[in-house]
Formats: C-alpha cells, structure tokens, sequence
C-alpha cells in the first residue's frame, strides 16, 4: 500500500500559491508521515499511459526510496513523443481562449494561451523519460491538483488497475458561481466534476460548505446521496519567533532590499484587501464603499494587495480610475509571503468580500499575524473564521466596523479578541488524512 499524490498540471519550478502550494504541502508533511508510518508516499502525474514519477522530485527532503527511482536522463525521443501526444491538448487551450473571447481576441488572450500550452508541453517533455509507477494492490491515488483539467478516462484507466481513487475538491465555483467564469472551461469543469463523482472510491473537500456543495451538486444531478468527507486546509506560519521580534520592530527594514512599501504600511496601518483580482473578490464595491467613507471624512488608505487574475478588468479599472487612487487607494502586486506577513502585522485590518470562495485562507494568514478581519457574511466566512470575525451584508456595516478599526479604542480591542486564534498546521491536516486513508483501507484487508 503507497499514497499516491497525482499532481496534474503543477509546475514546481514557480512560485507555489493556491492549489499547487496545497499540493506541495501534501507532498512535504507526506514524506515526513511516510517516515513514521512506513507507507510510501509518491508525487506522480496521471497519464493516459499510466502514472509517471514527478521529476525533479518536489517538496524538500524527498525520501531515499524516491531518489533511487529518479531515472537518470530524459531522452530526445521520448521528449518528442510526449510533445506529440499532448499537442492536442495545446491546441484545446488556444481554441478555448478564443471561443471565451467570442471570436474577436484581443492578443492578451493569445499571448496568455500559447504561454499556457507552452508550459503544458514543456512540462510532458520533462516527463517524457519518466519512470512509470506500476499500480500495486492496496495503492491510493491522492487527487487534490487540478484533477477537473485532466479526461476522466485516465483516472478510470489507473482504477481498473486496481488503484482506490480519492479525490480532493477545492471548490465548485465554476457550477455554483457560473458566472465568475467564461466557457467553454466551466462546461468541462461540470462534466469532469460528475465524472470524478462516478469514479473515485472518495471524496473530499477543503470545506464543510464545499462538502455540502458537491453533494447537493450530486443529488440535482441523479449522481445519489454521497458522502463527502472534510479536509481543511492548514496554515503554516512563516516566521519564527526571533524574525516576528525583528517584523515589529520600529527599526526593522528588509533583509534584502530597503521597500518603499515597507514604510509606507508602518506608517499609514492601511486595511487590506488580499487575493487575486476578479470580480468574485468583491474588490469593487469595496472600493466604492471606501470612496464614499472618503468623502465622508476618512482619511486610513486602502491598500489591495494581488495580481491580476481572470476576466480582471473591470477591477483594474475600478482601482485606476478612481480618483483617490495613488492618493488613499493603493495596489500592490508584487508581495511575496514575507510582505504579506509584514502587511498584515502593519495593517487596521482585512476587509474580505468575496463573495465566493472554496476556503479563504487570507482571512486565517491576517488572524494568525494579529490582524483583525471583516468578512462579508458567506457560509464559508463565518466556518473559516467564526466568532473571530466581523461580518457585514451592507455598506452601513462594513463602515461601522472600519470605523471601529480606525479608532486607537477599537484597534486595541479587535485585536484583544483575536489573541487566542489557532488553525491546525499542514502537518496536522496531513497526518489526519493520511491516517484515516491508509486505516480505512487496512480495514477492508482485514474484512476480505
């Protein structure tokens, strides 16, 4: 028995945020559970073919048993036939681009695309001289990547070799949010989701919300009463206890660099908004909210802290053209994990207003930094987060609790309330998991 964690579509070499960052931490506590459990934990990607070793392994400190099936050389020949076999799918992502941009695409949207399917081809070249791992009884093929972008006839395939399939679900926005999100991927999305249903032995979600979610999905569409099980997200922090001494420290500056950034939040403690921009993220009625508080007096900027994401431009636009942009109004999109730490600690508080989210974990990184939170009030806003939260359904609300935040009073006693905020950490969550997997599948051996 092995824990297979499937990790379709990542890319390694970048930066990781959202899924493929909650794919390396999977893989990362997985080798050290391995280590204690002595069941074999192994990042692969689902092929057609079969299961193909990731390469360069990801995640630090991979274990000695995944070091000696790292095949030596990837061969020109085989890097050819992988280009081959997957051109399809390139060609798949350039026409979905210029079907979303209802035949007239502007070159953004070509550009966009063709980087895509370069990376898609790069990426199967690399893993052309892969190691293919043979299904052996007892396996389990972890799905939390991005299990939605890959045929459901591979995943069938590597189950009739006798693999349990578990399937992690982040959200199931494209279905339940549609219009966050342009076809003919949200199409496909709903497909391959009640495909997944069909064919994995489990499933899961980041959320009770996202549970509850996929099982009504499921029973809307004849797919039977399921059991979705919950597995939270964790959070990790990034500093240790001497670097948080040196963060709030009036004298502290960058490491590396002297940021303008930095003084500018030590100074003004704007409140925040974080993630990336779309209209799902509920960034411009805030802005207009805070445009109005402005004309009525407040003078604490708002700082939006993200890069673009999709269908983007309408919140580019709210933020540029407002007329206390640059001046109250504020956009960062170049803030690595330490900035963002350092944010949060020099911050009144975070505004979160998306209206639709699978987790949400800005609202547990600014807790974790002692940065109090106001969220529009969303199933998952008030699970993530309950009673540590301030919530709003209006304008009148969320000005009320800004105001309370921009006061010396008020600051004092949000953060007061917050002290005592924990979420479980990814070695937690992991071992959690894992245990449950692998024990459910030693029971079935001992019944059989």
């Amino acid at each position: 028995m092995r824990i297979l964690i499937d990790c379709a579509h990542i890319d390694f070499s970048r930066q990781p945020t959202g899924i493929p960052r909650v794919v390396l931490k999977y893989i990362e506590e997985g080798y050290r559970w391995s280590e204690k459990s002595g069941v074999q934990v192994i990042p692969v990607v689902a092929r057609p073919a079969g299961l193909a070793l990731v390469h360069p392994l990801p995640g630090r400190n991979p274990p000695q048993y995944l070091e000696s099936m790292v095949p030596a050389r990837v061969s020109l020949n085989s890097a050819r036939e992988a280009i081959e076999r997957h051109i399809d799918q390139a060609a798949f992502h350039l026409q979905a681009a210029l079907q979303q941009a209802c035949h007239e695409p502007r070159p953004a949207d070509c550009l966009l695309a063709a980087r895509h399917a370069a990376d898609r081809l790069i990426e199967r070249a690399m893993m052309g001289g892969s190691r293919f791992i043979a299904v052996e009884p007892g396996d389990i093929l972890f799905c939390p990547a991005y299990w939605h972008d890959v045929p459901p006839a591979t995943y069938q395939g590597i189950k009739a070799q006798g693999a349990r399939i578990v399937v992690l679900v982040h959200d199931i926005l494209p279905i339940t949010f549609s219009k966050f999100y342009k076809a003919p991927w949200k199409y496909d999305f709903e497909k391959n989701l009640a495909s997944a249903i069909k064919y994995s032995d489990e499933l899961y979600a980041v959320s009770r919300y996202t549970a509850s979610s996929v099982s009504e999905f499921a029973a809307r569409n004849g797919l039977g009463d399921i059991d979705v099980g919950v597995s939270h997200n964790g959070y990790d922090e990034l500093l240790g206890g001497k670097l948080k001494q040196d963060v709030d420290d009036p004298g502290y500056r960058p490491l590396v660099v002297q940021r303008r950034e930095y003084e500018f939040l030590r100074e003004n403690e704007p409140f925040l908004m974080v993630g990336t921009l779309e209209p799902k993220k509920g960034h411009i009625p805030t802005v207009r909210s805070f445009e109005a508080m402005w004309d009525a007096g407040l003078k604490r900027p708002l700082v939006v802290i993200g890069r673009k994401g999709w269908m983007e431009e309408s919140v580019v636009e709210a933020i540029e053209q407002s007329r206390y942009f640059m001046d109250r109004l504020f956009w960062f999109d170049n803030f690595d994990d330490f900035d963002l730490y350092f944010a949060y600690r020099h911050s009144r508080g975070l505004i979160f207003s998306s209206y639709a989210e699978g987790f949400g974990i800005p609202m547990i990184e600014a807790l974790s930094a002692g940065c109090p939170v106001v969220s529009l009030r969303t199933q998952i806003a008030m699970e993530v987060v309950g009673r540590h939260g301030r919530f709003f359904e209006t304008f009148k609300q969320l000005a009320e609790h800004v105001s309370m935040l921009d006061s010396a009073e008020g600051i004092i006693t949000a953060k007061k309330e917050i002290e005592h905020f924990s979420w479980p950490t990814w070695k937690e969550i992991t071992a959690s998991l894992f245990d449950k997997l692998t024990n459910a599948d030693r029971i079935k051996e001992n019944d059989d």
